[in-house]
């Protein structure tokens, strides 16, 4: 729940009581389980832990994080040492799950002093081990570091194939999942993967297979697929009804085994349905035209790449990462929205100086922004990730832009029938009215032509300095028109 402060206070009650039980063996698994939550006294805790517990084997598991804390401190051979009794005690107890987890903490222990050969070794042995004990999560972050090895030691071509397989057991273990909200939560842990693939799929100049890894990362055909179907429609009801039996157990036994067959079922068929792939660079290269080019957005933490796609073909470029994009973002909506602050007792000279200062830091900005859109067309439909997303983009260029949450939308929508209305409701941040407004002179007159956008907004905007109404054309130009008929 993101409480480590109460969750320290519970484990020291929890040894509290059972140091008072008399309960060893537990006490020195709460003592192991409070280092989770609560750094100080880390190593003593698990050194006491140690001496507690009656067996090797479960000796090896506060044995192995003091050697993680003595690896962190520089501590080397003592670590090393502790890491080998470890992993022989895990051994002698066919402890394979163990065993796999102190192999890859090995791995990562050569890795980083630059032991390649040793980490190599030891990163196939815990692969081996995973697959062996069937941990798919394990092997998958295990494929990933042996990758990174591999690249280490200038293999480059031989280090894409454990990362793609890698990648592949994460999608397959998603696909499992039948909440949504879990399969992205999952998915995001093990994002690292997906930008590691990106990343040297970039380096080795292979555009369109970094572009098809992008793209499979955005997850947008989960979403898609949550629209209203008789599969999820019936699979939601026969868990309803299952719920409703199984309060009346035991006399509803019959009809919860009968339910519970039909609900797997259901089950096996929803997950199907989820199965859709997103669009090949092929399909995406064949959603561009004359007047309109795709733009995908890759942010990883470090680095970043935009991918620009025309009829003539796929392109990269590179962005600063997401880190540093964030900040570069922030500073412009802080500037973007000083107008929006009230200021107490603030004169009318101060006043103007504030506004002066944020609209030269503003013009600033939007010049060093502007570079992060690196081509122009008549129509950029973009695919945002990350800090991008909280940009106002009709004021970074003079194209018509559509913003998609993942270029598979755009060929889904395709494939659908054109959608009836012509009013959009669109809910912004206090930002939007200033950005409207400044960004207003770039749309002619003929905008007035195109279906309109009702503007439900934050309360502040009537604070914004500029108090002209924002023309509806400059919204549905941001967001509405091209979305579902001219893209």
């Amino acid at each position: 729940m993101g409480d480590p402060g109460r969750a320290a206070t519970a484990h020291k009650q929890a040894i509290v009581l059972f140091r008072q039980a008399k309960e060893t063996r537990y006490e020195a698994y709460a003592l192991s389980n409070l280092n989770l939550v609560e750094t100080a006294g880390a190593e003593r805790n698990f050194r006491a832990a140690i001496a507690m517990l009656p067996t090797a084997r479960e000796k090896a598991y506060p044995q192995q994080n003091v050697a993680d804390l003595l690896f962190g401190a520089g501590q080397n051979a003592e670590a090393l040492k502790l890491y080998s009794t470890s992993l022989a005690a895990k051994d002698e107890a066919k402890d394979r799950f163990g065993a796999a987890d102190t192999h890859a903490r090995l791995t990562s222990f050569h890795l980083r002093q630059g032991q390649l050969a040793a980490a190599d070794t030891q990163a196939k042995q815990a692969i081996e081990l995973h697959i062996s004990v069937g941990d798919r999560a394990g092997e998958a972050s295990a494929l990933a570091t042996l990758a990174a090895i591999e690249w280490a030691a200038r293999k480059r071509t031989q280090a894409l194939s454990p990362i793609a397989r890698a990648r592949e057991i994460i999608e397959e273990t998603r696909s499992r999942v039948l909440s949504p909200e879990l399969r992205s939560s999952y998915f995001a842990t093990k994002r690292s993967i997906c930008d590691f693939e990106i990343s040297k799929l970039l380096a080795a100049k292979r555009t369109q297979d970094a572009l098809a890894v992008s793209e499979r990362a955005r997850l947008l055909l989960d979403e898609l697929d949550e629209r209203e179907t008789p599969v999820n429609a019936e699979e939601r009801r026969l868990r309803r009804e299952l719920s409703v039996q199984q309060q009346r157990l035991p006399a509803s036994r019959a009809q919860v085994k009968t339910l519970l067959r039909a609900w797997r079922k259901a089950q096996a068929a929803l997950r199907k349905e989820f199965a859709a792939e997103p669009s090949s660079p092929s399909e995406l290269l064949a959603l561009a035209g004359r007047n309109t080019t795709l733009v995908q957005f890759w942010l990883a933490e470090d680095e970043g790449a935009a991918f620009v796609i025309t009829p003539q073909g796929v392109r990269s470029y590179p962005l600063p990462g997401r880190r540093q994009l964030a900040t570069q973002v922030d500073g412009f909506l802080a500037a973007l929205t000083t107008p929006l602050a009230f200021e107490p007792n603030e004169t009318a000279a101060a006043k103007q100086v504030r506004l002066a200062a944020a609209d030269h830091s503003w013009k600033e900005q939007i010049a060093a922004l502007k570079k992060l859109l690196p081509v122009t067309a008549r129509q950029l439909v973009l695919s945002l990730e990350g800090p991008l997303a909280r940009l106002p983009w009709h004021l970074l260029t003079t194209s018509e832009v559509t913003v998609v949450p993942s270029l598979s939308v755009v060929a889904e929508l395709r494939r659908r029938p054109p959608s009836p209305h012509t009013t959009v409701s669109v809910v912004a941040h206090p930002s939007l009215r200033v950005a409207l407004n400044r960004g207003a002179h770039a749309h002619s007159a003929s905008d007035r032509r195109r279906p309109s956008v009702a503007l439900l907004a934050h309360p502040a905007l009537r604070h914004a300095h500029d108090r002209r109404r924002p023309r509806a054309s400059a919204v549905e130009h941001y967001a509405a028109r091209p979305l579902l008929s001219s893209v």
